[in-house]
C-alpha cells in the first residue's frame, strides 16, 4: 500500500536565494556580536565593549555560529556535511529562530532597563537584522520531509512539519580510538555548557542561555547529531559511564563558588553510590537512582526561580509557578534520558524494562513477542541487528543475519524493505529473526500462529522444528494444541492460569481429554 503525500508548500523564497540569505543573515548576527550593542555598562554583562563579545553577545554568537555552519552544510561542502546526517534544513531554521530569540530578548531588556532603543549601540541593531534576515530566509528553505495525506496543509501544519527531521542515516564506523575521542569532547562540551549555566550571575543572561539552549539542542536532535552521539555512548558502554564519573568529578573543579562545588561534590557521591547500589542489586538500583536524580533537577529548578538569596538567578516566581517549572524540568529530563526504561505503550507499564531485559538477554533469553512488535519503519535488515544488541562481534553478527536469511529466504531478499510493509506471516519470521540473532539458549514463541494462512502456520512450524534440531531449547505457547503438541518433547495444558495437565507431546496429542477439550474430538 502507498501513502499519497502532500507538498508542505512553496518556500517564501526560492531555494538558493534563501540558502544564500540565510547564511549571509547568519553572519551578519556573527559580525554583530563583536560591537558594543549598548553605550553603558550599566547593563549587566558590560555590552559596551567593541572586539570583544561579552555576556548575552556570546550566547547570539554560539547560536549564529550554529546556524552559520548548518547553512554551509547544505551546500554540500566537503568537511561539513557530516553536520546534518538527519534533516538539512528544519536544524538551520530552528537555529535561526534561536538566535532571533535570544538577540531579541536582549534587545527588548536593554531598552526595558535602561529606558528605551535609545540606549543601543548599532552593534545591537546589526545583530537583530541579521537575525531577523537569516530566520526569514530559512523559513523559505523547504522542509525536510513532506505533509501525509491525514494532515491539512495550514500554514501552522506547515511550519510544524519544516520543524521536523527525518530519522539520520547510520554512519560509517570509525575506528574505537576516534569514537572514544567524540564522546569524551561530547561530554566536555556538554559539562561546560552545563557549568555555564549554572554559573550565570543575573537574570537576563540566564534566561538567554534558557532560549539558547533550547533552540540549540533541538536544532542538534534535529540535524541526527545527538542520535550518532547516542549510538556511540551505547556502543561504548563502559567509556561512557567513566566519562560521566570524570565529568562529575571535575565539576567541583570548575566552580569558584563554594555552594557549587558542594553540589559537585554531592553529584560525586551518588554517582559512587549508584556504582555501590548496582553491584549489589543490579541495574534496578541505577535507575531507582536515576528517577531521584530527575526530582533533583526538578527540585533544583524549581529553586533557581524561587528568589531564594543563594539563586544565581534573581529570578522570583510565585510558589505555584516555581513548582510549575520544577515538575517542567524534571519531566523533561525524565523523557529525554529515561524513555529507554520506560514502556509507555501495550498492556503495562514497566519502569525498569531496560534493566531487567539486559540482564534477561545476557543469561542467554530470547523472546519472540504475540502480535509480533517488529519495528515497522525501520528496514528488515536494521530489525534484524536491533536483536544483536548486546553483542559485539561483527563477524559473528554478520554470519547470523545471514542464517536468519537462510532460514526465511523472503527476508533476505527484501532486506532494505521496511518492515510494516510485509505480511503477517512474514512479520513473523522477521520477529524469530530478531529473536535469534542474540544467540539465545532458551527460545520462547509466544504464539507464532496467531492470524497467520495455513501456509505461513505450516512454514512457521517447519521452522521450530529446524531449531530444535539444531539444539535450541524453545518454550512454545500456542492456542493450536495439535500444532504444539506434535513438536514438544513436554506439554502443558493450562486452564485459567493453572497447570491442570503435563506429560510427554505425543502422550498428550493422544490423551481422550485433551482431544475432546482441544482438539475438537468427539
Amino acid at each position: 500500500m502507498t501513502t499519497k503525500t502532500t507538498p508542505a508548500g512553496s518556500p517564501l523564497i526560492a531555494l538558493p536565494a534563501a540558502r544564500h540569505l540565510t547564511t549571509a543573515g547568519a553572519a551578519i548576527a556573527l559580525i554583530g556580536t563583536f560591537l558594543a550593542w549598548t553605550w553603558t555598562a550599566e547593563f549587566p554583562g558590560d555590552l559596551t565593549v567593541t572586539g570583544y563579545p561579552g555576556g548575552l553577545q556570546v550566547l547570539t554568537l554560539v547560536g549564529a555560529v550554529l546556524t552559520l555552519l548548518f547553512a554551509l552544510s547544505g551546500y554540500g561542502i566537503k568537511g561539513l556535511r557530516w553536520l546534518t546526517p538527519g534533516g538539512a534544513n528544519s536544524p538551520v531554521r530552528l537555529a535561526a529562530i534561536g538566535v532571533l530569540g535570544t538577540t531579541g530578548f536582549t534587545v527588548g531588556a536593554i531598552a526595558v532597563k535602561l529606558g528605551g532603543v535609545v540606549n543601543l549601540e548599532p552593534g545591537a541593531w546589526v545583530s537583530l537584522v541579521g537575525a531577523i534576515i537569516a530566520t526569514v530566509a530559512a523559513l523559505g528553505l523547504p522542509a525536510d520531509q513532506e505533509l501525509d495525506d491525514t494532515t491539512r496543509p495550514t500554514p501552522l501544519n506547515r511550519f510544524v512539519n519544516s520543524l521536523r527531521a527525518p530519522a539520520p542515516t547510520r554512519a560509517k564506523d570509525l575506528p574505537n580510538w576516534a569514537e572514544i575521542l567524540i564522546i569524551a569532547g561530547a561530554f566536555g562540551v556538554a559539562l561546560h555548557v552545563f557549568t555555564y549555566g549554572i554559573d550565570t550571575e543575573y537574570a537576563e543572561l540566564f534566561i538567554g542561555y534558557i532560549i539558547s539552549v533550547a533552540f540549540g539542542f533541538t536544532a542538534l536532535t534535529r540535524a541526527g547529531l545527538i542520535a550518532r552521539i547516542t549510538r556511540l555512548t551505547t556502543k561504548h558502554r563502559n567509556v561512557t559511564l567513566t566519562a560521566a564519573l570524570i565529568a562529575a568529578f571535575c565539576f567541583p573543579f570548575t566552580q569558584q563558588n563554594e555552594q557549587y562545588a558542594l553540589i559537585g561534590a554531592n553529584i560525586l557521591i551518588f554517582a559512587t553510590v549508584a556504582l555501590g547500589l548496582n553491584v549489589v542489586v543490579g541495574l534496578a538500583g541505577l535507575l531507582d537512582l536515576g528517577y531521584v536524580a530527575f526530582l533533583g533537577v526538578g527540585a533544583y529548578a524549581a529553586a533557581l526561580v524561587s528568589g531564594s538569596p543563594l539563586s544565581p538567578v534573581g529570578v522570583q516566581f510565585p510558589f505555584w509557578a516555581a513548582v510549575l517549572t520544577g515538575a517542567a524540568a524534571s519531566l523533561v529530563f525524565g523523557v529525554v534520558i529515561g524513555a529507554p526504561t520506560l514502556r509507555l505503550r501495550g498492556d503495562y507499564l514497566a519502569i525498569v524494562t531496560l534493566g531487567f531485559a539486559r540482564k534477561i538477554v545476557s543469561l542467554g533469553i530470547a523472546h519472540s513477542p504475540e502480535g509480533r512488535h517488529i519495528f515497522p519503519r525501520l528496514t528488515i535488515a536494521e530489525n534484524l541487528l536491533l536483536g544483536a544488541y548486546l553483542r559485539n562481534d561483527k563477524a559473528g553478527i554478520e554470519k547470523d543475519v545471514q542464517r536468519a536469511y537462510d532460514l526465511f529466504p523472503i527476508l533476505g531478499e527484501r532486506r532494505k524493505q521496511a518492515a510494516g510493509t510485509l505480511s503477517g506471516g512474514e512479520q513473523q519470521m522477521l520477529a524469530m529473526g530478531r529473536a535469534l540473532m542474540s544467540q539465545p539458549k532458551l527460545l520462547m514463541l509466544d504464539e507464532p500462529s496467531m492470524g497467520l494462512s495455513p501456509i505461513m502456520m505450516q512454514k512457521i512450524m517447519e521452522t521450530i522444528v529446524e531449531l530444535k534440531a539444531a539444539g535450541t531449547t524453545i518454550l512454545l505457547v500456542e492456542q493450536n494444541a495439535q500444532a504444539a503438541l506434535s513438536l514438544a518433547d513436554q506439554g502443558h495444558v493450562m486452564e485459567v492460569g493453572k497447570i491442570v495437565l503435563s506429560g510427554p507431546g505425543s502422550d498428550l496429542l493422544h490423551d481422550e481429554s485433551v482431544r475432546k477439550a482441544y482438539l475438537g474430538e468427539d
